[in-house]
């Protein structure tokens, strides 16, 4: 346990008294074993008054607020599984520790116990806002909510026609700007939005590793393990290679990167790192092999078959795949009218030397590139098998139908396809369309850059992506406001900036709302905690943000720290929020746009106490696309509708 061991260190660390602490130890020793009446007995020894102890025990976690974070982040994993976890506790019994060490220590000093007083009597937490800024607050997102909503009553309908390719992106926001682009180029693709993790929760293990990334949201545990394969190959000595080539990396990395070592091997082994150096100061990017001939790359595929793999069951049989496809489809609202052509399309990004990598990447998939999911998804739907259940069950996909997995780097928005099938007789067509779609997203793109929009900014934003100074490589999520729940019809043609999640629904086709309520308590929630992310990065930057990029030191690989010391700190740089001039980001409340009856939406917030505290709280907005798109009515609280006014 965290205070335990926390607790047999300090018996006998001579440190704290060395820096003027006297008798440290003896009081450590002092203390309970256990964290709960150790705290209970610093706030006697404190002599706090039980009323202000709430208070100040909100304030000890606050001083600490991102080790905090951070081990409720570790017991919030440890609950989606079924255990229990108390490191925060047990990181307040620490903290609290040192407070009546020091009252020990320098409770007699003169001025000492003044001073201690003073910081118990400050002012509450709960300290109210400002009228004066909540007025301004308030004014910003009417704005906001007026510019909206008039786009959404002029909004020209979409020509209906047949398309030749369906391509579902994530939700992102960064997915927005690149459908309109994809859009534009021809009338004859039509675009969906969906969670990037494609409905399937699945923990994905490479070939040569035991464990794998878990490629689902943090919301969810995976439900599903599928590994990696290489087909009419000696898969066993080749992960066999391959695992043992990271283990020896790992350990490397280890003895590099710990406390002690890394000291001997910057004297000893730091010329071994020049070759890696000079690759990167001349931007040179190669594919990670990870012990893998870099030929059999292309070869790995997601195997669907259940494995022998430690022990672990993996894979999943056909029944379970209908049932997947089927969920999946249904939550697309895709059950009819297929193209010849469906695209799956994944994100991540191209970025070098950045600790918040994970936060270019999707998070639908927990933080990693989403490849793998949509592989799975396109193998699933291409399964005779399964298309043969979902005809059955009134979902008939045409036998010349076929889904393609695709990745869209949002760094460079280049789109890469995998398993393709290169005799369709469309495929050689979609490759063009994404290719000049790629190059006008990445024109649309330039000015935010810095980089000049009428040329071609291509090799400027892939130098950058593997450029080892570059603070900035896209501006990920930021400026993101709104959240749209709806059939594509309703904002196809419209310039919604890049700053809208975009999710396709259609209600008329949700028998009894279970779709709508998955969306409601899962990708809404996820989209507001990526806002309020944004939002207190630019508010309180200091407390919620993490300050300058170029300052950053890794910990652990758990997080960074601001210079040499201090708290881990939580949030966004200022590097993604602020272009040196302006903010990037406008801290705005989520603004969730839902096409559904008033009547299904107040009963899915009734039966859940968390998204109904995110609405009536005031954390986010709720609206309504009444009347086709012309309307938007706003949540004031059961019952009770408003129309949104679109005059200035």
């Amino acid at each position: 346990a965290l205070y335990g061991a926390w607790r047999a260190a300090m018996r006998h660390d001579r440190t704290p008294e060395a820096m003027g602490v006297r008798g440290f130890r003896a009081t450590v020793a002092a203390l309970p074993q256990a964290p709960a009446p150790a705290i209970a007995a610093c706030l006697a020894r404190i002599g706090l008054a039980p009323a202000r102890a709430e208070e100040y025990l909100h304030r000890c976690l606050l001083d600490l607020a991102g080790w905090a974070g951070f081990l409720r982040q570790r017991g919030w994993k440890g609950e989606l599984a079924g255990e229990a976890n108390d490191l925060p506790l047990e990181l307040l019994a620490i903290r609290c520790a040192w407070d009546v060490a020091l009252l020990a220590a320098h409770g007699e000093t003169p001025g000492f116990r003044a001073a201690w007083a003073e910081r118990l009597a400050a002012a509450p937490l709960a300290a109210t806002p400002e009228a004066g800024e909540l007025a301004l607050q308030a004014a910003l997102e009417k704005g906001f909510q007026r510019t909206l909503a008039r786009r959404f009553a002029t909004a020209a309908p979409a020509a209906e026609a047949a398309p030749a390719v369906q391509a579902a992106f994530c939700i992102d926001v960064r997915s927005e700007l690149y459908r309109r682009a994809l859009e534009s180029v021809s009338p004859r693709v039509a675009t969906l939005g969906f969670a990037g993790f494609f409905g399937f929760a699945l923990e994905y293990v490479r070939l040569g590793d035991a464990r794998g990334a878990e490629q689902c949201p943090v919301l969810l545990r995976p439900g599903l393990t599928i590994c990696e394969a290489l087909p009419g190959r000696d898969e066993a000595a080749i992960a066999e290679r391959r695992g043992l080539a990271r283990r020896v990396a790992d350990l490397w990395a280890s003895f590099r990167a710990s406390a002690v070592s890394s000291f001997a091997y910057v004297e000893t082994a730091g010329f071994l790192a020049a070759g890696g150096l000079l690759k990167g100061l001349l931007r040179r990017k190669g594919r990670a092999a990870d012990g893998l001939d870099p030929a059999l790359l292309d070869a790995l595929a997601p195997s669907l078959e259940p494995r022998p793999w430690h022990g672990r069951p993996n894979g999943f049989a056909p029944a379970q795949r209908l049932e997947a496809a089927e969920a999946v489809l249904r939550a697309m609202s895709l059950t009819h009218g297929f193209a010849p052509l469906v695209l799956l399309c994944g994100h991540g990004s191209s970025t070098v030397n950045n600790p918040h990598a994970a936060g270019l990447d999707c998070g639908a998939c927990g933080g990693h590139t989403g490849e793998s999911n949509a592989r799975v998804a396109a193998m699933v739907l291409n399964d005779p098998e399964v298309r043969a259940g979902l005809a059955a069950r009134g979902i008939v996909i045409p036998e010349a139908t076929r889904f393609v997995a695709g990745l869209h780097d949002t760094t460079t928005d280049e789109v890469t396809l995998f398993d393709a099938p290169e005799n369709h007789p469309g495929l050689a067509e979609l490759r063009g369309w994404l290719a000049a779609a790629s190059a006008r997203a990445r024109a649309m793109r330039a000015p935010r850059l810095g980089l000049a929009a009428a040329a071609d900014p291509a090799p400027d934003i892939r130098r950058r992506s593997a450029d080892w100074s570059e603070v900035r490589p896209e501006w990920a999520l930021a400026n993101n406001a709104a959240f749209i729940v709806a059939p594509r019809a309703r904002t196809q043609g419209l310039d919604l900036e890049g700053r809208a999640f975009l999710h396709s629904y259609v209600w008329q086709e949700d028998k009894g709302f279970g779709v709508l309520e998955l969306i409601m308590t899962a990708p809404m929630v996820v989209a507001n905690w990526i806002n309020l992310q944004y939002y207190g990065s630019v508010v309180d930057n200091a407390a919620m943000g993490s300050g300058n990029k170029t300052l950053h030191n890794v910990v652990g690989r758990l997080g960074v720290l601001e210079g040499q010391g201090g708290d881990l700190r939580p949030g966004l740089p200022m590097q993604s929020l602020h272009d040196g001039r302006r903010w990037m980001h406008e801290p705005l409340r989520l603004h969730v746009l839902i096409e559904a009856p008033e009547a299904a939406m107040e009963a899915i917030l009734a039966r859940h106490a968390l998204v109904r505290n995110l609405v009536e709280n005031g954390w986010l907005h709720l609206f309504q696309i009444a009347e086709q798109g012309r309307v938007l009515r706003r949540y004031q609280g059961p019952g009770r509708w408003e129309a949104l006014e679109t005059a200035d």
